[in-house]
């Protein structure tokens, strides 16, 4: 992705049909759900289109962009599922946090998005990472702040740092476990209750203690 490029399909693809271009992004989606970013190709794309390689590059910026915009579309960033419910509970994190599992679950077994989750968790790198992040952030999405978060009526300014990432990064790793080694969504969730559960309990501990 060209870090000056856009972030929505070039001109080109946005004169096409809308049936024309709802089969370009089922095609280009079928590659993602087949392939982990690093192993899809622009080649396998234009082949299944029956189009030549440079029209490609007249609907997208690259293969990357086009990854990207599909990604945006099609699923949601699991941590902002997270945000939306310590809002909606009035940042209660223990009840958010049992909450939580369930809610992606849902997301990430669901049977239309199921692939495009395993294959971008199990294919995710740091550098796309970085270049997702830039590109949410054309999108004018940019991380919610919390400077204080209350959990059950105790104050966790920690909650703006380190308890925020510690949640994110185990999360994180029950997503990617899941697809690595074939969880079904209930297997998920017990698994997710069980961490979750000592997460809590710490951070509690620490807030009672301070």
């Amino acid at each position: 992705m060209s870090l000056s490029g856009g972030v929505m399909p070039k001109k080109t693809f946005n004169n096409l049909s809308y049936e024309r271009q709802q089969h370009v992004l089922a095609i280009c989606r079928r590659e993602f759900e087949t392939h982990c970013f690093d192993a899809a190709s622009v080649s396998a794309i234009v082949e299944q289109l029956g189009i030549a390689r440079g029209t490609f590059y007249k609907y997208f910026e690259d293969l990357e962009d086009c990854y990207f915009y599909l990604l945006a579309r099609e699923t949601k960033e699991v941590h902002d599922i997270f945000f939306f419910l310590l809002k909606q509970n009035e940042f209660d994190i223990v009840t958010s946090l049992a909450q939580y599992g369930k809610r992606i679950a849902r997301e990430i077994h669901d049977p239309q998005k199921y692939a495009l989750y395993r294959n971008r968790y199990l294919g995710w790198t740091p550098l796309l990472q970085e270049k997702w992040q830039i590109y949410l952030e054309k999108l004018g999405k940019k991380a919610m702040p919390f400077a204080d978060v209350v959990v059950e009526g105790y104050r966790a300014e920690l909650l703006s740092g380190e308890s925020i990432h510690l949640i994110k990064a185990v999360v994180h790793d029950l997503i990617a476990r899941n697809f690595s080694e074939n969880w079904t969504k209930a297997h998920f969730i017990k698994n997710y209750q069980r961490h979750i559960q000592l997460l809590t309990e710490g951070l509690k501990s620490n807030l009672l203690r301070d």
